[in-house]
């Protein structure tokens, strides 16, 4: 696929197909203007099926979409969210499906792997083919911050209902400084909730807030083992769900009591139980995506040698001009208007096969357990697309309270 970072999976063969299936697109997940500095600039729908799989179309082909995509299209322009403009010669799309932190990595910004189905790169011209294929992206804990953070100034909004309703794409490097600096080599991951859900739309605010506080904990926990005490490593953190950390503390026996989870002794024939002894465990405060997105700035405010060499080069990449790190562009900033490149015929190209959305497939699991044996059998941490729907599973800060269970 043309990028340093990303490693096809075993077995997976390259498919191709031409851009432009508006019938075919189920949820729409973004809508970009692609500037690239050769040619003229295109906006583009990036939009998403019943099988979970991506499809980009000319956004000139609104028309032929389905009445829900035309609905949810509508929606998030009259709510005056325009395109996300990326000034780029080329783009890959990845639908990301999980995310893995590796458990012996060196430091603090430790590399972290992205996996799913890379789409790309998106053509300047309309018609022409796009490649996919499922694979490992590979960047570090704060290309994810800063993606994800960045990302919330460009929403997709989706719906007007109370739910989750907005949809966020974090651009991350894909190969050196040097490549995103030239235009090429940048990633837009799109996390993708599960195919299976049957959702009312695209939206994954729940499952990038699980992100944020995937990294977040773990780079505490890092910290923390280094025998620090200040600065993230002393910080309470929030959790996206109290409630589903209340659930896991009652199936794994506590007692709540407000705020407090106590699970009582039986020792000594109940006696500690009795007078109030036990493991008492403060049940943490709760965020959402947008207070998480605040904590991922202060940290990498305070990360040493931040902002990368990469975060540069897309900083000059994603506004027409290099802001400052971790500034959003003004919502009042004019942008250039495009006008779309007339779709050509589409090239004689095999189809790509629909794949469902599903994590943790097998080859997954052979990544996995190749980094485990690697890292001397230790556990990674990892964040399913499931996981933000699934309350049950085990925050990262309980299992000091319990034995682990095994991933994979």
């Amino acid at each position: 696929m043309m990028l340093r970072y990303f490693v096809q999976a075993p077995g997976e063969d390259v498919e191709t197909r031409a851009a432009g299936a508006p019938d075919a697109i189920d949820h729409v997940l973004a809508v970009l203007s692609v500037h690239p500095g050769s040619g003229e600039p295109v906006e583009w729908l990036v939009g998403l099926d019943f099988v979970g799989a991506l499809h980009f179309v000319p956004l000139a082909d609104r028309a032929a979409l389905s009445p829900r995509a035309q609905s949810q299209l509508a929606f998030h322009e009259v709510a005056g969210a325009p395109p996300r403009r990326l000034d780029v010669e080329e783009l890959h799309v990845l639908a990301l499906e999980l995310l893995e932190q590796g458990s012996d990595a060196p430091g603090l910004d430790d590399p972290v792997y992205l996996y799913g189905r890379l789409y790309g790169p998106l053509p300047a011209t309309a018609g022409m083919p796009i490649r996919a294929v499922s694979g490992q992206l590979t960047v570090t804990r704060s290309d994810v911050l800063d993606g994800l953070a960045r990302g919330l100034a460009h929403p997709f909004v989706c719906t007007g209902s109370a739910t989750a309703a907005r949809c966020f794409g974090a651009l991350v490097p894909g190969d050196r400084p040097e490549a995103v600096a030239r235009g090429r080599g940048a990633v837009l991951v799109v996390p993708v909730m599960p195919a299976d859900l049957d959702l009312p739309n695209g939206a994954n605010e729940a499952l990038v807030a699980q992100l944020l506080s995937d990294v977040l904990h773990a780079m505490q926990a890092d910290l923390r083992a280094q025998g620090r005490k200040d600065g993230l490593a002393a910080r309470p953190l929030p959790v996206p769900s109290r409630a589903a950390v209340a659930e896991r503390l009652v199936q794994a026996g506590y007692t709540l009591e407000g705020a407090v989870a106590v699970k009582r002794s039986t020792a000594l024939g109940g006696l500690v139980g009795m007078l109030g002894g036990g493991e008492r465990v403060v049940l943490p405060a709760e965020a959402d995506v947008d207070g998480f997105a605040a904590l991922a700035r202060e940290v990498l405010g305070s990360l040493p040698g931040w902002p990368s060499a990469q975060s540069t080069a897309l900083a000059h990449r994603t506004c027409g001009h290099p802001p400052s790190p971790l500034r959003a562009a003004s919502p009042g900033t004019p942008r250039a208007q495009t006008t779309p490149s007339p779709a050509a015929a589409p090239p004689a190209t095999r189809p790509i096969t629909p794949r469902a959305s599903t994590p943790r497939s097998e080859w997954m699991q052979d990544f996995v357990q190749a980094h485990r044996s690697a890292g001397g059998g230790q556990k990674p941490r990892l964040t399913p697309a499931q996981k933000a729907v699934a309350p049950g599973r085990t925050p990262e800060w309980m299992k000091d309270f319990e034995h682990p269970e095994d991933d994979t």
